[in-house]
C-alpha cells in the first residue's frame, strides 16, 4: 500500500528506493528546486540534497519557505562544514527538518520519514480543524448578526405599517390574506384579530365586496394598470386602490390593497362645487329677471284684455288664455332651470350627450347680462355619449363658458365645436375671440382662488372645479392661448352605447 509520494531533489539512491519502498512510499525526482513547479505528483514530504542549495539565492529561498509550508521539508547532509551560513542558521533554529546522508546506508531514514510523516498529517488535521472552528464560529457570528438585523427589520417594518394612516391589506394570489394592518381593521369595522389566511371577500362589507372584486378580478387581468375608485361604506367615502404586485421574476406575488377615507375632502369638495354654483347663480340672476319680464308683461297685457272685450267673445277669450298659460309654462321652466341648477340634487349618473350637455350649459349662460351681445357659433359634431354625472359636465362646459364671456367683455365670438378625439375619446373645444391668457400665469389658471377678476367679482374656483370634475372622470383639460384666440379643450372618455338604464 503506497502511503504517500516524495520528492526527491537532487537524490539518487538505490538503498533510499528501496528503504522508502519497503515502507509503502514512492520516490518522486526532481533536478532542482525550480524544476518542482513541473511536478503534478501530489507529494506528502520533499528530501532535498544539501548541494542543491549550495548557491541559494533570496528566491529560492522564499521557494523554499513557501514549500515547507505546503508539505514537510527534509535537508539531506552529506557535509555540514559545506552548508550555506543562513541554511545552517535554519537548521539549528529548527525551522527545516534534516537528516545525514549515513542513515539513508544504515536504513534509519524509514523511520524518521514515518515521525515526519505523521506530524505533518498530524498538523495539516490540526490546521483543517483550526480552520474549521474557525469557520464554524464566523458562520454563527454572521448568523447572529443577520439574525439582529432581520428582528431590526421586522421590528422597522412593522412600526411602519402600523404607524400608516391609511389601510393596508396584502393579499397572495389566491386572495387570502397576508397581512392587515390596524387602520384597515379601523375603517372596515373589523374586530377579529387572527385573519391570516382568511380570504378577502369575507372581511368586506356587502355592499362594496362586488366594487373590491371587481377591481382584483381587473388587476389581475392587466396588471398594468392599477384600479382606484371610491365606495360608499358606513356613512363614509373611500377611496380604495389596488395593485399588482410583481416578484423580482416579473411575476404576479399578490395584490396589494391600500384604503383612505376621503369623506371629509369629497364634504368639502362638495360644498365648493356648490358655491361656485351659486356664484354663479348670482351672476345669471339679471339676465333671469329680464327672461322673466317678458313673459310677465304679456301675461298682464293679456288679463287686461280679458277685462275689456265682451264675455260672449269665446274665441278671444280662448286666444288670450292660450297666451297666458303658454308664458305661465315660460316662466316655470325658467324657475325650474334655476332651481335644477342651484339645488344639490342626487347625482344623474348614466350616459348623456355631450351635445345635449354643450346646449344646456350655453342656455344657462345665456341668462348673463352680457352674453346675448356676444355670437355664438355651434359646431356640434355626431352625438356622442359620456358616463358620469350630468349636472357636473354641465358645470364644467358653463364655468369655461362663463370665463370665456367674461374675457371677450360683451364683444366677440364664442365657439363650441364637439368630436371624437384619439383612442375613443370625446373632445369639446370651446374657443373665444378675447384678449387671451398671458404665458406668465397660464400655469395657475387651474389653482384654488387664482383669479384676474377684481375683487368681489368671481369665486376663483371655476376653472379649479372643472378640472377637478373632469380629472375624477378620468379626462384631461387643456389651454392654448395666443391674443384673440383662446381654446379650452375638454377631453372625456367616451361610451358608444346611450344607456338610460
Amino acid at each position: 500500500m503506497v502511503l504517500t509520494h516524495i520528492l526527491c531533489v537532487g537524490i539518487t539512491s538505490q538503498v533510499l528506493e528501496r528503504t522508502c519502498a519497503a515502507h509503502g512510499y514512492v520516490l518522486v525526482h526532481a533536478p532542482s528546486i525550480e524544476a518542482c513547479a513541473q511536478v503534478d505528483q501530489v507529494c506528502g514530504l520533499m528530501l532535498l540534497h544539501q548541494d542543491v542549495l549550495s548557491d541559494l539565492s533570496v528566491a529560492s529561498m522564499e521557494q523554499l519557505y513557501f514549500l515547507n509550508n505546503t508539505i514537510p521539508v527534509i535537508i539531506l547532509i552529506a557535509d555540514y562544514a559545506r552548508l550555506p551560513v543562513s541554511l545552517g542558521s535554519k537548521l539549528r533554529e529548527g525551522t527545516l527538518e534534516y537528516v545525514y546522508e549515513h542513515e539513508i546506508e544504515s536504513g534509519l531514514i524509514a523511520g524518521r520519514i514515518d515521525r515526519l510523516y505523521l506530524y505533518a498529517q498530524l498538523n495539516q488535521s490540526i490546521l483543517a480543524m483550526q480552520h474549521n472552528l474557525g469557520d464554524q464560529q464566523t458562520l454563527r457570528q454572521e448568523l447572529k448578526l443577520r439574525e439582529t438585523m432581520l428582528d431590526h427589520e421586522r421590528r422597522l417594518n412593522a412600526d411602519l405599517i402600523a404607524s400608516l394612516t391609511i389601510g393596508l391589506i396584502i393579499l397572495d394570489t389566491d386572495g387570502q390574506i397576508i397581512l392587515l394592518n390596524d387602520h384597515a381593521r379601523l375603517l372596515l369595522a373589523i374586530a377579529a384579530n387572527d385573519l391570516f389566511g382568511v380570504s378577502y371577500f369575507s372581511i368586506f362589507p356587502a355592499e362594496i365586496r362586488a366594487d373590491v372584486a371587481d377591481m382584483i378580478s381587473s388587476v389581475q387581468a392587466d396588471s398594468t394598470q392599477d384600479r382606484i375608485k371610491k365606495v360608499r361604506f358606513n356613512h363614509h367615502v373611500l377611496e380604495i386602490s389596488c395593485h399588482r404586485m410583481i416578484d423580482y421574476q416579473r411575476r404576479s406575488s399578490g395584490i396589494l390593497l391600500l384604503m383612505q377615507d376621503i369623506s371629509e375632502q369629497e364634504a368639502m369638495s362638495a360644498q365648493l362645487y356648490q358655491a361656485e354654483k351659486l356664484a354663479t347663480m348670482g351672476t345669471m340672476l339679471s339676465g333671469i329677471a329680464h327672461e322673466l319680464r317678458n313673459p310677465l308683461s304679456i301675461i298682464s297685457a293679456r288679463l287686461l284684455r280679458l277685462r275689456m272685450q265682451p264675455l260672449s267673445d269665446h274665441v278671444q277669450t280662448d286666444k288670450n288664455l292660450q297666451s297666458i298659460e303658454t308664458q305661465v309654462q315660460r316662466c316655470a321652466a325658467i324657475i325650474d332651470n334655476l332651481l335644477n341648477f342651484a339645488r344639490n340634487r342626487v347625482a344623474r349618473t348614466g350616459y348623456h350627450g355631450i351635445n345635449e350637455i354643450c346646449e344646456e350649459a350655453i342656455a344657462y349662460a345665456a341668462y348673463q347680462a352680457n352674453f346675448s351681445a356676444l355670437k355664438v357659433c355651434r359646431k356640434f359634431g355626431e352625438e356622442l355619449f359620456v358616463y358620469g354625472d350630468r349636472s357636473r359636465f354641465v358645470q364644467v362646459v358653463l364655468n369655461i363658458i362663463n370665463n370665456a364671456v367674461d374675457a371677450m367683455n360683451d364683444a366677440g365670438t364664442l365657439t363650441i365645436k364637439t368630436g371624437a378625439g384619439d383612442g375613443g375619446s370625446v373632445l369639446v373645444d370651446i374657443n373665444d375671440t378675447g384678449p387671451g391668457i398671458d404665458k406668465a400665469i397660464r400655469k395657475k389658471i387651474f389653482d384654488p382662488f387664482f383669479t384676474t377678476r377684481e375683487p368681489g367679482h368671481g369665486t376663483g374656483l371655476g376653472l379649479t372645479i372643472a378640472y377637478k370634475i373632469v380629472t375624477e372622470s378620468k379626462g384631461e383639460i387643456r389651454v392654448a392661448s395666443e391674443p384673440g384666440n383662446t381654446t379650452f379643450t375638454i377631453k372625456l372618455p367616451s361610451s358608444k352605447e346611450k344607456n338610460n338604464g
